[in-house]
């Protein structure tokens, strides 16, 4: 539903019904002013006639006082005749005085000092003052706010010297007896003959503020939001307001006088029932309705009903809101809850007041109190650290854009206690106010759990001395305690002995040393997997029998893990148990970390028995190793090396010994970066870099190196400068290879698909041609050699470039940089393009000036410009220009070639200067390349120490740009 009238009419509207108004408001007092003017007029008339007879009568006494007899009846018959006309006069005069009591309009009569001498009944009632109070005793423009009494004043003074010199109606502001200021408009005249002034008035105060709700009310009709809309009985649009011109798309006047069953679809016009249950006391609902653009939304609805003083309906009154919007955003918000509702971790909303508004099942699942239970409440009974005070100040810092995530405890509804990690942000609605709270709480005892777990594996590590043994208790005892095991041992194979090195919590009768066979650690090392072994309900098995501890102890469940290392099962890892139990992922993963310290402790024992072991023979290998073999310490300084280390580096043995093995690598970084890989790993092998020797060459070397129980480092190097060299030449060999393979494959595409169809086409137009000329009329046979024509050229076109690019290939083209005016060289290929850019009705615009001048081959520069050129003719429309640009960027002149045509698409854009890939694209006339000009392009350009790129988008055209370096005098 739509407006009564646009803007522009309202007004009118408005004025025409206050001017009719006023208009019968100017008719009462002009009516009355008449009335007194006749009033006066006759009065004055009576009063002239009273004069002029008493002279007559004094005339007629003074000749006839001799005649008195004679003229007594006469005198009698003038007599009786004055006292009739005196009579008239008085009754006169008593009309008029009972026209100005009774009139409808408060009149006062104010003398020239605006004394108020009369005033009539109207006056009493409206102003609340009694006649006796007022008459003789006030001035006017007492009663008179006096913001208005001083320019009403003015007004009196000026109506005396001259009556057309003032205004004689206007509004002004009276006070009434009892204190309430009121409007009045008024006609003030004065009394012919006389510096009295007439003034009637009529109190307009309920108009005023009719008027006032009026203009409100109609302002605030231009300014909602909502639709407004007026319709007649018949369903026509009288009126609507601008958000509903804005909402529906239309002007005014487009919808004014229409009916409303064009903003419906046809299929859901139901302006009838709407009308009906409008009638029967107002309709409410939903529904679709339709933009001038044709598109459909859904609106909210409710319309009333107008009625005239009769009851009669004169008009429905629509009030519509666009509910897409709002549609689109329930169903979202439906969805994030559904979404929110099954989310694991726990979701909590709260209000800006600190209560909770939503509680999802993964908070119910993690606190165990039910929505029901929490929703209203603060959730300061959920934190240890956390009160109400600490709520109101999280919410703050919230509010205030200080979002953030933090780690605390928190109690269940069952009194445990759990850590969380609580994410909290602002939630604001569609105008940006914030609305409250959302805390994303995850559940953290486990990591927590876990976090101390490794603290503690860190911390046993840490602690470790020379002793394996003693640190391999230390892991046992670690795994015991964190996995809550019964007891806890490390077992491992000796002969057919099985040790329990490791041992915590076990019994004082255990025996450290039995038999292998039969124990469960045993058969594990024998069978060699590495993976976690659990074995449960142990009595009722076969160890029951075979295990002597399993019945002995009552152990019931058992976790173990196979100690690797050297690639061989050595010994295992078990923690056992009296009752069943089923690890942890954790548990699992801390076993086998503790398993493979165990393996390292194991080997670096193993490896320091065999070094004392073998102390001599590691020095002969040592000192007759063919390999360089040297020992340092962490910070570099060499304090022994053999004779083949030396002789690698050019010095020696006396000059090396000492210094700081730093200064032989190539570079500081490489010594850093070979430390810190060492320290981390404890080992480095096979690790390559480069050396310098004593003659300041450089050499590459393998370098393997271990850290050693006393601290040092030892470690080795190899020669491999050579097949370091062979490495870089069959990598350059490989990559030329396969730019060869690259190139034959793009040549033979060209020539068996490029080359070969356009040749097909023209022999079969020759074929035509030789085997039914005489069957072809002359239009037929132009159109086939046209065709044949532009095959040629195509071909021509091909084969050139196929030229240059073989001849590059193939190392035959001399770079031969001279000067050359660039300005010169685009013009020459705009000329030869004209012919083809006027055929397809392009422009091509050479828009550089003379001082674009580089070092380059022209030959190749010309090659380079032509086919970008050629290239921007193929993707242009008719109609469209191309223009060629050129920049100084201080050492290069950068061109450029700019079309507006069908431009590339991004992944287009990415195959472009690329031999590897085939891409080519028809042109706007359908004309066919080989995408081998931009390629060509590119080695032309990189050959003249340029570079070339493009920038394009689809349909918004395509620049193709390249640098040349700039021709310097010197």
């Amino acid at each position: 539903m739509k407006s009564i009238s646009n803007s522009s009419t309202e007004p009118a509207a408005a004025a025409g019904f206050f001017g009719l108004v006023q208009a019968q408001n100017f008719q009462m007092v002009f009516y009355m002013l008449v009335a007194l003017v006749i009033i006066w007029a006759i009065l004055l008339m009576l009063s002239r006639s009273m004069r002029k007879q008493s002279l007559e009568l004094r005339e007629k006494v003074s000749h006839l006082s001799s005649e008195l007899e004679k003229t007594k009846e006469a005198f009698e018959r003038e007599i009786a005749e004055y006292r009739v006309q005196l009579h008239t006069a008085n009754e006169s005069q008593q009309w008029y005085r009972n026209i100005y009591e009774t009139t409808g309009t408060a009149t006062v009569i104010v003398e020239e000092d605006l004394m108020i001498s009369m005033v009539n009944t109207e006056f009493e009632r409206l102003t609340g003052f009694a006649r006796n109070d007022i008459e003789g005793k006030v001035r006017w423009l007492s009663l008179v706010h006096p913001d208005d009494a001083t320019f009403m004043e003015m007004y009196h003074v000026q109506r005396l010297l001259d009556p057309t010199s003032a205004p004689r109606s206007y509004e002004f502001h009276f006070l009434h007896n009892n204190g309430e200021l009121r409007t009045a408009f008024t006609h003030v005249s004065v009394i012919p003959g006389t510096k009295r002034s007439i003034v009637s008035f009529l109190d307009i105060t309920a108009q005023k503020s009719q008027e006032k709700e009026v203009r409100l009310l109609a302002h605030a009709l231009k300014s909602v939001s909502d639709c407004v809309s007026v319709t007649d009985m018949q369903d026509n649009i009288l009126f609507v307001n601008d958000a509903f011109l804005w909402v529906y798309g239309y002007e005014r006047h487009e919808i004014i006088g229409k009916p409303t069953s064009m903003l419906r679809p046809k299929q859901n016009n139901i302006s009838s029932s709407i009308l009906e249950e409008t009638l029967q006391g107002g309709w409410h609902g939903e529904m679709p309705n339709v933009r001038k653009d044709g598109s459909v939304f859904v609106i909210e609805l409710s319309t009333s009903v107008v009625r005239d003083d009769s009851g009669e309906p004169v008009a429905l009154v629509g009030v519509s809101t666009d509910i897409s919007e709002r549609r689109r955003v329930e169903t979202q918000m439906r969805f994030q809850s559904d979404i929110l509702g099954n989310v694991r971790d726990g979701v909590i909303v709260t209000d800006i007041g600190g209560r909770i508004s939503y509680w999802n099942i993964g908070a119910e699942l993690l606190f165990g109190y039910g929505a029901d239970e929490m929703t209203g409440r603060s959730p300061a009974q959920l934190y240890e650290s956390i009160d109400e005070q600490g709520v109101a100040e999280l919410l703050a810092d919230v509010l205030d854009g200080r979002e953030g995530s933090s780690e605390c405890s928190a109690r269940r509804k069952d009194g445990t206690r759990v850590w969380v990690d609580m994410k909290t942000s602002i939630m604001r609605d569609a105008a940006g106010n914030p609305t409250g709270v959302l805390a994303m709480i995850k559940d953290m005892s486990e990591r927590r759990k876990q976090e101390q777990r490794y603290a503690k594996l860190n911390e046993c590590l840490l602690s470790f001395g020379t002793d394996p043994v003693q640190n391999i208790n230390s892991l046992v005892a670690l795994c015991g305690e964190e996995l809550n095991a019964e007891v806890a041992l490390y077992n491992r194979m000796e002969g057919l002995m099985l040790h329990s090195l490791g041992r915590w919590n076990a019994p004082d009768d255990f025996v450290a040393l039995s038999p292998a066979e039969g124990h469960i650690c045993a058969d594990i090392i024998h069978d060699g997997q590495p993976d976690v072994r659990l074995l449960s309900d142990l009595h009722l098995g076969s160890y029951a029998e075979t295990d002597p501890a399993v019945t002995k102890y009552g152990l019931r469940c058992y976790l173990g893990k196979p100690v690797i290392f050297g690639g061989a099962c050595v010994g295992s890892l078990c923690v056992l148990y009296r009752e069943n139990m089923q690890p942890s992922d954790e548990d699992k993963k801390l076993l086998s970390i503790v398993s493979s310290a165990i393996g390292v402790e194991e080997e670096r024992k193993r490896a320091e028995d065999a070094l004392r072991e073998s102390e001599e023979s590691y020095r002969s290998l040592f000192e007759n190793n063919i390999t360089g073999v040297y020992r340092s310490s962490i910070d570099g300084e060499i304090l022994d090396c053999n004779a083949a280390f030396a002789r690698l580096l050019g010095y020696d043995r006396e000059q090396i010994l000492g210094n700081g093995a730093r200064t032989l690598y190539s570079s500081p970084d490489d010594r850093a970066d070979f430390i810190a890989k060492l320290r981390e790993h404890g080992t480095l092998s096979s690790h390559e870099t480069r050396l310098v020797r004593n003659d300041h060459t450089e050499v590459w070397v393998l370098e393997s190196a271990r850290l050693m129980n006393d601290g040092l480092l030892l470690g080795t190097i190899a020669d491999i400068t050579h097949r370091k060299e062979a490495q870089v030449q069959m990598e350059r060999y490989t990559d030329e290879l396969e730019k060869l393979n690259t190139s034959k494959d793009k040549f033979f595409s060209i020539i068996s698909h490029d080359l070969r169809s356009p040749l097909s086409t023209l022999l079969g137009y020759t074929d035509l041609l030789m085997n039914d000329v005489d069957g072809y009329d002359l239009e037929t046979i132009k159109t086939m050699a046209g065709s044949m024509n532009g095959l040629t050229k195509r071909i021509h076109s091909l084969l050139e470039n196929l030229l240059e690019w073989s001849r590059l290939q193939a190392g035959r083209m001399e770079y031969q940089p001279i000067k050359v005016d660039l300005h010169d060289v685009v013009q020459d290929a705009v000329e030869l393009f004209q012919e083809s850019a006027l055929r397809k009705r392009l422009s091509i615009q050479n828009r550089l000036n003379g001082d674009a001048v580089v070092l380059a081959d022209q030959r190749m520069l010309r090659s380079v410009v032509q086919n970008l050129i050629s290239n921007a003719l193929k993707f242009s429309r008719p109609g469209e220009s191309i223009d060629i640009v050129a920049e100084n960027t201080g050492s290069e002149i950068q061109l450029s070639v700019i079309d507006r045509g069908i431009g590339m698409s991004e992944q287009q854009l990415s195959k472009l200067f690329r031999i590897d890939v085939h891409s080519t694209t028809a042109g706007t006339a359908d004309e066919q390349g080989s995408g081998l000009g931009l390629i060509l392009c590119k080695e032309l350009v990189e050959l003249n120490k340029g570079r070339i790129w493009a920038h394009s988008a689809s349909e918004n055209g395509s620049t193709f740009t390249f640098t040349i370096p700039r021709w310097v005098a010197n």
